[in-house]
């Protein structure tokens, strides 16, 4: 039983790496088509955090019937997406997405340990333990952006 447990964390863990790798890419078109992130910024930069007093679903991070990017309705399904594979995750949410006009970060907290797993305009970094420390590599409260 332990062995299909662990099985099972590896697939959702893959799932969910692939899910924020093409959620990178619909950034780079919107900066591609944009020179900007903002469009994909959402109204909300939290989905699905119980214990966060501006957090929301995706349908509210992405509405569909928004102008503000052509992406909005791949961005809002890859966020369902996400939310479905990183759901009970120890930090109590499952989606963080901040965008300005130069740089952006998504990331996700997964397995028990709730290690970050991120893309940023400055690169991806999978699995890194959550410190929120003034000058920490991994997140800067303003997300991972700024990752080597």
């Amino acid at each position: 039983m332990a062995s299909l447990n662990t099985a099972r964390i590896k697939t959702r863990l893959s799932a969910l790496k692939e899910e924020l790798t093409q959620f990178r890419t619909l950034l780079a078109l919107e900066y591609s088509d944009k020179g900007s992130y903002a469009g994909l910024n959402g109204q909300i930069n939290w989905a699905n955090n119980p214990v966060h007093a501006f957090a929301g679903t995706c349908d509210q991070m992405y509405p569909l019937n928004s102008n503000a990017s052509i992406y909005i309705p791949q961005a809002n399904a890859l966020c369902k997406k996400i939310l479905e594979i990183s759901s009970g995750n120890a930090q109590g949410y499952a989606l963080h997405v901040r965008g300005d006009s130069s740089l952006f970060s998504a990331e996700s907290w997964f397995g028990p340990e709730g290690l970050l797993y991120c893309v940023g305009s400055s690169g991806i970094s999978f699995g890194k333990a959550f410190i929120n420390l003034p000058g920490n590599p991994v997140y800067d409260n303003i997300g991972c952006h700024q990752n080597p």
